[in-house]
């Protein structure tokens, strides 16, 4: 459940972050995005990696995270302008959450 919530909050973050890169001029949108990163290593850290059971369960939660993320992205370009910069985040976050699918395939070739 902390793992879960620790994800939640990453991409909370991240979103946030990304948003505040449109509006502050100045560098604070890298205050959320750092810690979105370190919530994401968080989330992903837990049992020893030769638990396949745990391997296969991540990487179940990230791809259905990151097609959500792009599915929503695609719906939100439809939506017009209000919704493109919402769309463009989650397009971001859609490719980032790309990163931890691409970790635990090859962890699950590893273990498997």
């Amino acid at each position: 459940m902390v793992r879960v919530l620790c994800a939640f909050l990453a991409i909370v973050l991240f979103l946030g972050g990304v948003s505040a890169l449109v509006i502050v001029p100045r560098a604070l949108f890298l205050i959320p995005i750092f810690a979105a990163a370190a919530l994401a290593i968080a989330a992903m850290s837990g049992p020893a990696s030769n638990d396949l059971a745990r391997i296969e369960e991540q990487l179940r939660r990230f791809r259905t995270a990151m097609f959500t993320c792009f599915a929503a992205a695609v719906l939100g370009l439809r939506g017009g302008r209000p919704l493109a910069l919402l769309a463009v985040a989650l397009w971001l976050v859609g490719f980032v959450l790309l990163f931890f699918v691409a970790y635990y395939r090859a962890q699950r070739r590893l273990a498997a």
